[in-house]
């Protein structure tokens, strides 16, 4: 997997999804950066379904707290962000995972998860139910 093929990713989901859902107001280097930066400090993660990109996931760890900001998530699918959970919960094992999330018609608000296994098992049920 490379660069570009986050890149690729983000713009076949903001064509699907709507540009106000995908990476909202980030170009296409601000997210290059990131993501190669992200890389750089081992925070990036991927999941791959049959063979192709379907979801990411990066952030900002802070080790003298133990938590990890998370900057930025794009999946296809709720099967991809559960594998995503898991790969964060077997990582980060202890942290907590923190980052801006909207939540039904409110602005965005810091949400901090930390019974981060709790919300992994979540995610993990919610993929199955809609298989």
């Amino acid at each position: 997997m490379t660069t570009q093929d986050v890149l690729d990713f983000v713009h076949e989901q903001r064509t699907s999804r709507g540009e106000a859902k995908v990476c909202r107001g980030w170009s296409d280097n601000q997210l290059l950066i990131a993501v190669s930066n992200a890389i750089c400090n081992n925070t990036f993660g991927w999941v791959e379904l049959d063979g192709k990109l379907a979801g990411f996931a990066f952030g900002i760890p802070r080790p003298h707290e133990r938590v990890l900001d998370v900057t930025q998530v794009v999946c296809a699918n709720t099967r991809a962000l559960a594998q995503l959970m898991l790969l964060f919960e077997s990582h980060y094992r202890g942290w907590t995972l923190r980052g801006l999330r909207r939540k039904k018609a409110a602005e965005k608000q810091l949400v901090s998860y930390r019974r981060v296994n709790r919300f992994s098992q979540l995610t993990q049920l919610k993929a199955t139910q809609l298989l």
